[in-house]
């Protein structure tokens, strides 16, 4: 099981039932079967589970306590509007598209779907992000893109012979 420990102590306030939060963690974010990374406000991962691992090509270990973007190539908060982080402070979710670096220098594109971490007082104090792998998607829109173009060249072509 990937490693899941913390790294700050806000997101872990209650040390006595840490080792048995961290295995439980462990277990819902393997289960996911998304990638999902929790990002401090400061940019520094705090969880990555299993299939971040395999998405990004980074272990969790290599991954936590560092900055997000030294690992994607993207800073999810430094991205976002005022108004896609006030989304985040208020529970909504902000959605978007990134093209992301992994650890073998190859980048894929990835949707990610952020939603604000509050404290215990209602603060923000992290973003988790749940990142699909959208490469299959997107030749499926290009493909989609050609044919439209060429049916829309053989109208034109058809009325012009008329």
């Amino acid at each position: 099981m990937a490693t899941t420990r913390r790294a700050s102590p806000e997101l872990g306030q209650d040390v006595g039932t840490a080792v048995a939060t961290t295995q439980f963690d462990a277990a819902v974010l393997a289960a996911i079967g998304k990638a999902v990374v929790v990002v401090e406000l400061d940019g520094r991962v705090a969880r990555w589970n299993p299939a971040a691992e395999a998405l990004y090509g980074w272990s969790a270990d290599q991954a936590i306590g560092r900055q997000v973007v030294e690992l994607t190539g993207v800073s999810t908060w430094d991205t976002m509007s005022p108004e896609q982080r006030r989304r985040l402070r208020d529970g909504q979710a902000v959605t978007d598209e990134f093209v992301v670096n992994r650890a073998d220098g190859t980048h894929i594109p990835v949707e990610i779907v952020n939603r604000g971490v509050p404290d215990r007082d209602g603060r923000l104090i992290a973003v988790v992000g749940v990142a699909t792998d959208i490469s299959e998607l997107q030749r499926v829109r290009r493909r989609a893109q050609r044919r439209a173009h060429q049916q829309a060249v053989v109208a034109a072509l058809g009325r012009s012979a008329l």
